[in-house]
């Protein structure tokens, strides 16, 4: 019998919180002898353990939670991918915790265009999440892949993509502190505003890439707070109104080694529409966008 298994499948309670190990892709709450994502988050949001299987969270300290992948892999069977499909509701956090997954490659969660993937709210939340991908999140209101409302988010080697909103942020919308770092915004939509990304606070963005998203004013990026690009692509995005790449208005927006390039707006502002607002660019290009009136490339 390995021990070393039977101790991954163990919580442990660490200095740091406590450290869960997801052991199943199933999306289920239950004493099972498995540990789930959700079983996870809803222990580390609430500080009480949730089944015979997951204690409690710490009160203190940031939670961790990891992710088994010879279990997950043997689950999901050869040739499989790892794929987290949720059944119908959206996974929250409510407190300080880090999801360490296993690389955008390899591990996906999958909302099955039935519901948001994940919601970040309240200010006693600063969440890291690296190494997934987010995928299939539908909201009929704002933010089809991920909602932060008065919290913290990283995202690190994280992919939103093809996710859907029926009002903005079609992948991810922001009315917190955003960070992206080596992370993949893409193919995303929303019916309003910020096919790509809504912004309505703080957004940095560094060694990362927004494309192919679509909506009808800001296709990429719309900004409403403050935004910082360092060594981004924003690319191949369009907006049937205004803006095909970004949308800044009324608001601060700093680009330093930025391209943009080869979006489309049906009306003004191709690649960029600053509408009142204050825009700085250091290094980077804007090239090969196209606009409907005007504004191929810079429009305001």
């Amino acid at each position: 019998m390995n021990r070393s298994i039977f101790e991954q499948l163990e919580p442990r309670l660490l200095l740091s919180g406590t450290e869960y190990v997801v052991t199943s892709l199933a999306d289920v709450v239950a004493t099972d002898g498995v540990v789930t994502l959700r079983e996870a988050l809803e222990a580390a949001n609430s500080n009480t353990a949730i089944t015979g299987d997951v204690l409690a969270g710490s009160s203190t300290d940031p939670d961790v939670i990891t992710f088994n992948q010879t279990l997950l892999l043997a689950e999901a069977g050869a040739g499989n991918p790892l794929t987290i499909i949720l059944g119908g509701t959206e996974l929250t956090i409510t407190d300080d915790v880090e999801i360490v997954g296993l690389g955008s490659d390899i591990l996906t969660i999958d909302a099955n265009d039935a519901s948001r993937v994940v919601s970040i709210t309240g200010a006693q939340s600063d969440a890291d999440i690296a190494g997934m991908t987010i995928t299939g999140g539908y909201a009929t209101g704002d933010g089809g892949g991920i909602s932060i409302v008065a919290a913290t988010l990283t995202l690190t080697d994280v992919t939103a993509s093809s996710n859907s909103a029926g009002s903005n942020g079609g992948g991810i919308y922001n009315v917190g502190t955003l960070t992206l770092i080596d992370s993949t915004v893409s193919d995303n939509s929303a019916d309003d505003f910020g096919g790509g990304i809504y912004n309505d606070d703080t957004l940095t963005l560094v060694n990362s890439t927004v494309s192919d998203n679509s909506t009808g004013i800001g296709g990429g990026i719309v900004n409403n707070g403050t935004l910082t690009l360092t060594n981004v692509a924003v690319t191949g995005n369009t907006a049937t109104d205004e803006a095909g790449g970004i949308y800044n208005t009324n608001s601060l927006m700093t680009m330093t080694d930025v391209t943009i390039s080869s979006n489309s707006a049906g009306s003004n502002g191709g690649g960029v529409y600053n509408e009142d607002g204050g825009m700085t660019m250091t290094g980077g290009e804007i090239i090969g966008n196209s606009a409907g009136p005007d504004g191929g490339g810079i429009y305001g």
